[in-house]
């Protein structure tokens, strides 16, 4: 079966979404910018939300792509900061 045969009822997992702990029906899945979506009925309407904010995340391979807060992000963040931000001399570490 592909990714769209998802079926029946799917659970908001987001910890700060206001759906949280409901379940919805699911209507479809697709992919916006490399990011799995679900579009789950919610009353009369419809809502489209990340696939990783449901009970449903994992269910498909990584995208391949980078994490934003991944260490190498990070540190080239750093190195970033290093060449924008002043030396203070008198700080100690």
């Amino acid at each position: 079966p592909g990714p769209n045969s998802l079926s029946g009822l799917v659970t908001i997992t987001h910890p700060f979404h206001p759906l949280t702990g409901q379940r919805l029906a699911f209507l479809k899945r697709r992919v916006l910018d490399g990011t799995p979506m679900l579009q789950l009925q919610v009353g009369q309407d419809s809502v489209c939300l990340p696939e990783s904010w449901t009970d449903r995340a994992g269910t498909e391979p990584p995208t391949g792509r980078v994490p934003i807060l991944s260490p190498e992000a990070l540190r080239e963040l750093v190195d970033l900061m290093a060449t924008l931000l002043p030396v203070d001399e008198g700080r100690t570490k």
